[in-house]
């Protein structure tokens, strides 16, 4: 086990990885504070029971970057570090599907987050688990039927919802390493499969 451990901390590519996750975390997080403070100046005024409305957008866009958006930028990391990294030797459609990949990973990822966090919060919890911080994950005692569906929802929400960041994250990538080679070989666990 300690062996897998130094070969994953030594493995190269994980700097690209980390930057390219950070410029997919920043886009999704702004889209979705952009959207809050759109919502809210449209209902601005309307609803005098709403109270402050900033503390509302950064309070909907935390809870939002908790529940879905980190386990998504997570798997979306894991991808195109160790399961398939984009080179700069790749063609424009290869680069498109490893970053098609790496959104269906992520979407993995946030599946297994919501069932869990469903499964636990089904065994009898009342009220928030976590501090809330999986807000996509409805807090009433259910049955595992109701979370996988939950969770099948919210994985497809957020592949549809954030492919076309991911894959312009990945062409951002591509064309970055294509400017700025790098001296060792690029390679993942699909190039060596």
């Amino acid at each position: 086990m300690v062996s897998i451990a130094r070969k994953l901390v030594r493995r190269r590519g994980s700097l690209v990885a980390v930057v390219s996750s950070a410029l997919l975390l920043a886009a999704i997080v702004a889209q979705q504070v952009l959207l809050n403070l759109l919502t809210t100046l449209s209902t601005f005024g309307l609803d005098s029971a709403q109270g402050d409305n900033v503390a509302t957008i950064w309070t909907v866009a935390l809870q939002f970057a908790l529940g879905a958006v980190l386990p998504f930028v997570v798997g979306t990391f894991a991808c195109l570090w160790l399961l398939a990294p984009i080179a700069p030797q790749l063609r424009l459609a290869h680069a498109i599907t490893r970053s098609i990949l790496a959104a269906g990973v992520g979407a993995a990822v946030v599946l297994v987050v919501v069932f869990v966090a469903s499964l636990v919060s089904s065994w009898g919890f009342d009220g928030a688990i976590f501090a809330n911080s999986f807000p996509t994950v409805t807090w009433s005692g259910s049955t595992p039927v109701d979370a996988l569906v939950r969770s099948l929802q919210a994985a497809i929400a957020a592949f549809i919802g954030w492919l076309p960041h991911t894959v312009l994250v990945g062409l951002a990538l591509w064309t970055w390493l294509d400017r700025h080679p790098v001296r060792h070989a690029v390679r993942g666990l699909i190039d060596e499969v």
